[in-house]
């Protein structure tokens, strides 16, 4: 089927960029986490080269400010259901906490806890990130437990 609009056949498009947003056809979202998770991951290297001696405080300043925020863009829009891309994004904070070199030989749900930050979940987000099978971290969140 075509769509017109003035008697000119509109281009059908699989995809969109819409401020900073990632569209689909399907509304899958895929490429907008892939798009996030791969700027969040070059922000962290820029972290890393930049950074020696990462303390807590320091650390929370620039991942909050600079990495979640990438991981957050539009997060009401897109919020991620599938357990893949949940993967996806934990996967990254996951990286993050091991800058700090101060906790980075603790297991990761243990530089959550010394770094203030929560497993499965990004504050940012509508509905909290579920932990997926306990594979994340030991203490599962259900979506029916997530505080808006």
């Amino acid at each position: 089927m075509n769509y017109y609009g003035s008697d000119i056949a509109l281009e059908k498009l699989s995809n969109i960029t819409d401020l900073g947003a990632n569209l689909d056809d399907k509304l899958s979202f895929k490429d907008h986490i892939t798009d996030k998770t791969n700027k969040a991951y070059g922000v962290l290297g820029i972290i890393k080269r930049n950074f020696d001696n990462l303390s807590t405080d320091v650390f929370l300043m620039l991942y909050k400010s600079m990495v979640r925020s990438h991981l957050e863009y539009a997060g009401s829009l897109w919020n991620p259901y599938r357990k893949g891309d949940i993967k996806r994004l934990e996967k990254v904070q996951t990286r993050a906490t091991k800058l700090v070199n101060s906790v980075k030989h603790l297991s990761y749900e243990n530089r959550l806890k010394k770094l203030k930050l929560e497993c499965g979940q990004m504050p940012n987000l509508m509905v909290a990130l579920p932990n997926i099978g306990g594979a994340l971290c030991s203490t599962p969140q259900s979506l029916a437990d997530a505080h808006y």
